[in-house]
């Protein structure tokens, strides 16, 4: 204590909502009506912390040519959306694969479970193409090695990175050499510094079982 009164509390139950940010301590004094006798209960500390405040930094400012990146900071964990405009839906920084302007909203989560949210609106400008071209499309029985090539008209610096378990001989460069032993995704980015343009192409190269063999 001491203790303030609060306003229209006068049951056996308290509802409290919209409090600010801060520590809050209660008690409960029950009075007698017979002999005005009184009682106080045990003090109840009721914590509420402050929801994260979550920022977004955009490429170029949110003007994205061809793609971009959303990087999102004030929190520990952040989910995205629209998730179908987006390669990764989950992380701090993710890429876009929207093609028309668009409103990304992501929640941030802090270490004591609050939930802030941000907006980015983006536009778009569309950029010169990337094909990705492999030596060997698909496989049988326990996978193999194919040499991916990014084609484009773009002046692009390529970067690659396996989605789902293939192995690259090289991150950068037009081309990669692929091992993998299951069907995986393997994504190029490109980015042109003259301009600023980013472009990216996804290559799902695929591991087919051996057809099983019965003799009779």
């Amino acid at each position: 204590g001491p203790y303030s009164p609060v306003s229209g509390a006068t049951g056996n139950s308290l509802t409290l909502t919209n409090l600010p940010s801060g520590v809050y301590y209660y008690v409960n004094q029950s009075t007698c009506s017979n002999n005005n006798a009184s009682s106080t209960s045990n003090e109840q500390v009721v914590t509420v912390n402050a929801l994260p405040q979550i920022s977004i930094s955009a490429t170029n400012n949110g003007a994205f040519c061809g793609t971009g990146y959303l990087t999102a900071s004030g929190a520990a964990n952040y989910v995205w959306s629209p998730a179908n405009s987006l390669i990764v839906p989950n992380g701090s920084t993710v890429q876009s694969t929207a093609t028309a302007p668009t409103t990304f909203t992501v929640s941030g989560t802090n270490a004591a479970g609050c939930i802030g949210t941000a907006t980015q609106t983006i536009t778009y400008t569309p950029s010169a193409p990337i094909d990705i071209t492999a030596s060997i499309a698909t496989f049988c029985g326990q996978g193999g090695t194919t040499t991916l090539t990014a084609n484009s008209s773009g002046t692009y610096d390529y970067t690659w990175s396996a989605l789902d378990g293939a192995t690259l001989s090289a991150t950068s460069g037009m081309s990669t050499d692929a091992t993998v032993s299951q069907t995986s995704a393997v994504l190029v980015n490109g980015v042109d510094n003259t301009t600023g343009c980013y472009a990216f192409d996804i290559y799902s190269v695929s591991v087919y079982p051996l057809p099983s063999a019965t003799l009779t």
